[in-house]
């Protein structure tokens, strides 16, 4: 007897026999030929890409022909509106990527997982410098999903701030801090990065960081967009929050004290998003602040998915991301969709030239692998 399953129209491999079948219990069973579908919805939606489109002219439902093979051996298609060739996955996650989509699965994977980059890099066998730029691609497509977040249910809004950290960066000008020592004036002072969360009681959350120190009225509009109009919210004593809340019909009640709560009124999911954004982030012993919007996405993605299997969450996040074209080149690590940290961003660009074409012919220096 051999086992086999039907997916997607067409018959899987064989992948028990008799013997085998004979050797294992049924849960056991079970669980191998999930692996094996999820395997093979992961293999289609490799092979299911944008194509309605050619990325080089624009031209809607081009006529398309084989094109060849890229030197990292991806098939590619020439467009005979404008002659120009390009890969199957262009402006996907895998574009300019010599690593294939099964080590893209496992990368993601051990990601949600919390995994450091030596782990992610040990488990795919790549350098640590490769494990750093597929990171940060990986969170730029997240970036995008996150974006298209809107909360259109009752939302709470506070903002979580953490001190600014320059992790894989060398500042000269900046005077070094010792572990645990308080920064100069207080939580709200320039030294801290105030990430804005608005907590969906029903679905969700949408957190992002726009200034340092308090948020602005300005950094509270641009969160509104993410805000349905006419939603109920409650908010603290920032007084950034209630002309942006005005502007959208939104009804609010303002909570300054732990006093003013009940069943109905209260902080208590933001809150409590809080307590597990500080724990997600003491996994990663810091985040660089100029990252820390890509993080947020990756804990708002998280947070989506909690209670999800791994696996399902896996081909879930590349089936959506599969619907984006999103062009991310090594260059944007530090430079493309970045929170602008003050005293950092003027050294930036002389880090990424380091990093990118360092001097000495390595590929960067020892910092540089290890900035989150």
């Amino acid at each position: 007897m051999v086992y086999s399953h039907v997916i997607g129209g067409s018959l899987s491999m064989d992948f028990m026999t008799e013997n085998i079948a004979a050797s294992l219990y049924p849960y056991q069973i079970e669980n191998i030929e999930r692996q094996i579908i999820d395997y093979q919805s992961l293999n289609l939606a490799e092979k299911k890409t944008n194509l309605d489109m050619c990325p080089k002219c624009g031209a809607i439902h081009p006529r398309l022909i084989r094109g060849g093979k890229s030197h990292s051996g991806k098939q590619m298609y020439r467009c005979k509106e404008c002659d120009k060739r390009f890969t199957y996955d262009n402006g996907h996650l895998t574009w300019h990527s010599h690593q294939p989509y099964d080590k893209w699965s496992m990368f993601i994977k051990s990601t949600l997982e919390h995994g450091s980059l030596l782990t992610n890099s040990a488990l795919i066998n790549v350098s640590p410098s490769t494990a750093f730029r597929m990171r940060h691609t990986f969170l730029s497509f997240l970036s995008i999903l996150t974006e298209e977040k809107k909360i259109d249910k009752a939302v709470e809004i506070d903002e979580k701030v953490f001190m600014e950290s320059h992790k894989g960066y060398h500042l000269s000008s900046i005077k070094g801090r010792k572990r645990q020592k308080p920064a100069a004036g207080g939580a709200y002072s320039h030294q801290f990065v105030s990430l804005i969360c608005g907590a969906d009681r029903e679905n969700g959350s949408y957190i992002h960081a726009y200034s340092m120190g308090h948020p602005t009225l300005k950094d509270a509009t641009l969160f509104g967009k993410h805000i349905s109009d006419n939603v109920f919210a409650w908010i603290d004593g920032q007084t950034c929050y209630p002309k942006m809340l005005g502007e959208k019909h939104c009804p609010f009640k303002i909570l300054t004290d732990h006093k003013e709560y009940d069943s109905e009124n209260h902080l208590n999911t933001v809150n409590s998003l809080h307590s597990r954004m500080a724990g997600w982030y003491r996994n990663y012993r810091g985040v660089s602040t100029v990252y820390v919007n890509r993080y947020a996405a990756l804990f708002s993605t998280w947070q989506k998915y909690a209670g999800c299997d791994l696996q399902e969450i896996v081909l879930k996040l590349i089936q959506k991301i599969s619907e984006h074209i999103h062009y991310f080149f090594v260059r944007d690590i530090r430079d493309k969709g970045i929170f602008e940290d003050p005293t950092a961003i003027y050294e930036r660009e002389r880090m990424a030239d380091h990093f990118i074409n360092p001097s000495d012919g390595s590929i960067g220096d020892s910092t540089e692998y290890w900035t989150f």
